[in-house]
């Protein structure tokens, strides 16, 4: 009986990259791209009237949620939402799916409470948008993004050629995430570069130089500055889009200032996050747990230096394969949220498990042609 299962679930199982992909979508179609997210515990009345104006008493209830080996959202009453996050991820799928058809080759922030890494993978998408279906509407709503982005409370460090930005627009926050300023510095260096507007792209150099001006002399970046800041050193994802910030900047600007940065950046990533077999470590000192986040954020990162460096595609190969044998059930069309050293999690997010995998599967198959 469980061979005639197995064997049931190996025919329905997607057998191409882009069938893998189409799966993953319809999962969040079927869904209206309404769910669960990773730090939605507050979402739950329950909860977020126990943890009341108490920051250790909120930051419990999300962790609780969080680490929970067992989806308790339910249970709680943590009401499913559409995640701005998730939406640009799912959309940017989309659009490369588009392309590849008709082409050739440390705070609480209330609930709708806006934040500039949120907002930069939005604007990304909607200027993926733009240059996709060209509907000037992408690129108006792309050019309110960026002004968000630009002249929102707070600027944390500046000279004349730095500049560092706070993760949301809230003037008493004076905590330092190293991503933040190269997210932000490359869409307004790409949305320059469509736009003529000489003075975005400046003010994008001196986001993503302050950012490269922090990368340690072994090619790292702490996640926070100062680094006792945050218990995170360096970790996989946020290293990720530190790199894809930095190459998007040279790419908008034709700028090689950052080149050697990124070189030395994506050496570090492939060495130290990344198993042999392929498998994302969490940080650099520490492999468990394996999430799906830091696996689709490789696909990712190495499908686009593939592209536009030459190399990279085999690694992105590579992480790809090890996710899709370990990280993804065909039978339900989800991928895991985490691997344990014992056990798998197997809460259903549909940004951080779906949105990102979607990406990252459209992505490989645009930039490294990937068809297996």
């Amino acid at each position: 009986m469980t061979e005639d299962r197995n064997t049931a679930t190996a025919q329905r199982a997607p057998r191409t990259h882009a069938g893998v992909l189409e799966r993953v979508l319809q999962t969040a179609r079927s869904d209206s791209y309404e769910g669960y997210s990773k730090h939605d515990g507050l979402n739950s009345p329950v909860l977020a009237a126990l943890g009341g104006r108490s920051r250790l008493r909120r930051l419990a209830a999300i962790q609780v949620v969080t680490r929970s080996p067992l989806d308790i959202r339910p249970l709680a009453g943590v009401r499913r939402a559409r995640n701005a996050k998730g939406l640009s991820l799912f959309s940017r799928a989309l659009l490369a799916r588009h392309r590849n058809l008709w082409q050739d080759v440390g705070f609480f922030a209330p609930r709708h409470f806006p934040n500039r890494v949120v907002t930069s993978f939005v604007g990304q998408a909607l200027l993926d948008g733009y240059e996709t279906l060209q509907d000037g509407r992408y690129l108006d709503a792309a050019q309110q993004a960026v002004r968000f982005l630009l002249e929102a409370p707070r600027t944390l460090y500046e000279d004349e050629d730095r500049w560092c930005l706070s993760y949301v627009p809230d003037p008493s926050i004076d905590w330092i995430v190293m991503d933040v300023s190269a997210l932000a510095g490359a869409l307004a260096a790409r949305l320059g570069q469509l736009t003529g507007d000489g003075d975005l792209t400046r003010q994008g150099g001196r986001l993503v130089r302050y950012v490269v001006s922090k990368q340690t002399d072994y090619g790292a970046w702490y996640y926070a500055d100062p680094p006792s800041a945050s218990h995170i050193t360096h970790d996989n994802y946020h290293t990720g889009f530190i790199l894809d910030a930095i190459l998007g900047y040279g790419l908008a600007t034709g700028s090689d200032e950052f080149e050697p940065a990124y070189q030395r950046g994506i050496e570090f990533y492939a060495r130290k996050l990344f198993e042999p077999d392929g498998a994302a470590r969490f940080m650099s000192d520490r492999l468990y747990p394996i999430d799906i986040h830091g696996c689709a954020q490789g696909v990712i990162t190495f499908s686009l230096q593939q592209r536009y460096r030459g190399a990279g595609g085999e690694t992105a190969a590579r992480v790809l394969q090890w996710t899709l044998e370990n990280m993804w059930d065909p039978a339900s069309g989800w991928f895991y949220y985490q691997r344990r050293r014992r056990y798998r999690t197997r809460i259903r997010e549909l940004r951080w498990c779906q949105g990102w995998m979607s990406w990252a599967l459209a992505s490989y198959l645009e930039n490294c042609g990937g068809q297996a």
